[in-house]
């Protein structure tokens, strides 16, 4: 008997707590009150502006509401902050909306665009992160990932990894051997005729100029990202100066049966190898030595 009271006042606070309980956006819209609805929801964006889930459900709302301009401005906003925050698939699915209600619309059109160059970014990081782990693992023992990742932020910036198409870039990073110079470790010497080229992952090389009298002349410096010799690798030309690391230098090498193994899998070897000849880091030089030598 008292098991059965118990329950029944268990029961009855039940009941008296979902009569108590606001009810939610879903079912004020089942219920035909989308004012309501919207009253709600504004009031969770009043105390979490950046809530994305928010702004998407009150453009939902405002679409029920036949307020077509104001629900597209809080789409667009919620697709926004979800492509900023990562969330690139909830991002597109909202513009795809966007584009339903408004066929054409250029926000819309450009954030799709956006988020596909985006996917394209992430794509070729993953390609190179994966390589440059592997290629680690053989050189004074394997990175860390934070490592990996700031040899990606360094090499992103190489105008290399920013032409290439996404699979010459896989093709070129299966091929390239890393390896490691200490502070003022030559790495070629004037006049060598190593058929070598060098993209710099981190640290600093000073390309110099040796005197017979005096201290060497330091003509210039590559930091991360830049790509050097690719004269001496393509076009057989022998070293003009001497390089060497002015940092400890961490730097991806290509050479010849590297650039051999790389060019049969691409479906446009040409336009791979014009990529790397419009470096022009070597003709630059070239420049430099002249005026050095007049002088």
């Amino acid at each position: 008997m008292k098991n059965w009271l118990r329950g029944k006042k268990k029961s009855k606070r039940a009941q008296d707590s979902e009569e108590s309980r606001a009810p939610t956006v879903d079912e004020l819209l089942s219920l035909g009150k989308p004012e309501e609805a919207h009253q709600v929801l504004e009031h969770k964006l009043r105390s979490k502006p950046r809530d994305r889930r928010t702004q998407a459900k009150l453009g939902d709302v405002l679409l029920v509401l036949r307020r077509h301009s104001e629900a597209l401005e809080m789409y667009e906003s919620a697709a926004q902050g979800y492509a900023s925050d990562g969330f690139h698939d909830k991002s597109r699915a909202i513009l795809h909306k966007m584009l339903k209600i408004a066929p054409n619309h250029e926000k819309a059109v450009l954030g799709l665009e956006q988020l596909e160059r985006a996917k394209e970014r992430d794509r070729r990081r993953r390609i190179v992160m994966r390589h440059l782990q592997k290629s680690g693992e053989g050189s004074h023992g394997s990175m860390a990932a934070f490592q990996v990742n700031q040899l990606w932020k360094a090499l992103s910036r190489s105008s290399v990894l920013e032409t290439l198409d996404t699979a010459s870039l896989g093709r070129l990073f299966e091929h390239l051997e890393m390896r490691l110079y200490d502070v003022g470790r030559e790495i070629v010497r004037r006049g060598d005729t190593l058929e070598e080229m060098y993209i710099l992952a981190s640290g600093q090389v000073e390309v110099i100029e040796k005197r017979a009298a005096g201290k060497p002349v330091v003509l210039r410096s590559y930091d991360p990202g830049d790509v050097f010799g690719e004269g001496a690798l393509l076009e057989h030309r022998a070293w003009q100066a001497s390089h060497r690391a002015a940092k400890k230098a961490r730097i991806l090498c290509l050479d010849g049966d590297g650039l051999a193994a790389v060019l049969p899998g691409l479906s446009d070897p040409r336009a791979f190898l014009d990529v790397l000849r419009t470096q022009r880091h070597d003709a630059s030089l070239a420049a430099m030595i002249r005026t050095v030598e007049e002088d």
